[in-house]
């Protein structure tokens, strides 16, 4: 090569080695940066509630029941549980209630229940009475693990 070929090349730009010099420098940076998202987003563990199931097991028009099946890890537990239930109160005398918790009845359609603590494999029912047709609900549940972290977990759907 030339002298005048050496400066063409330096004027036109980048040479075929410092590609592939870039390329593996970079090579390392893009593979941590795509794992760094997925990463983020776990925060580190799963959510003791991430098991967590919600089914409708109940509608006849005037009464829906959701069964709340809470799966956590064995032998964990949440204390200082809290229940908080969004939906559409509909008709005379509406209300939301768990029976399992001895819960008083509520309408106000932002209903939270609380409970001391649940443990791996408890289920319970969360009934509603006249809630409104094809209407939307939110259950989010959530506590404090065992290591003092707090846990939560939402579930949508629709009442029918």
């Amino acid at each position: 090569m030339t002298t005048n070929d050496n400066r063409h090349h330096a004027k036109s730009g980048i040479s075929r080695r410092r590609v592939l010099v870039g390329t593996a420098w970079a090579t390392p940076a893009v593979m941590i940066g795509a794992a760094a998202p997925q990463a983020a987003a776990s925060g580190g563990s799963a959510s003791p509630l991430a098991g967590a199931t919600i089914t409708q097991v109940a509608s006849n028009g005037t009464h829906d029941a959701l069964r709340v099946t809470v799966a956590l890890p064995q032998g964990a537990s949440l204390t200082n549980v809290s229940v908080v239930v969004l939906w559409v109160p509909d008709g005379n005398k509406p209300h939301v209630k768990i029976p399992a918790w001895n819960s008083p009845e509520k309408s106000s359609g932002n209903d939270t229940f609380t409970r001391a603590s649940v443990g791996a494999g408890d289920t319970f029912d969360i009934e509603f009475f006249k809630a409104a047709d094809n209407s939307q609900y939110t259950v989010t549940i959530s506590g404090t693990t065992q290591g003092g972290a707090s846990a939560s977990r939402s579930f949508t759907g629709t009442l029918l």
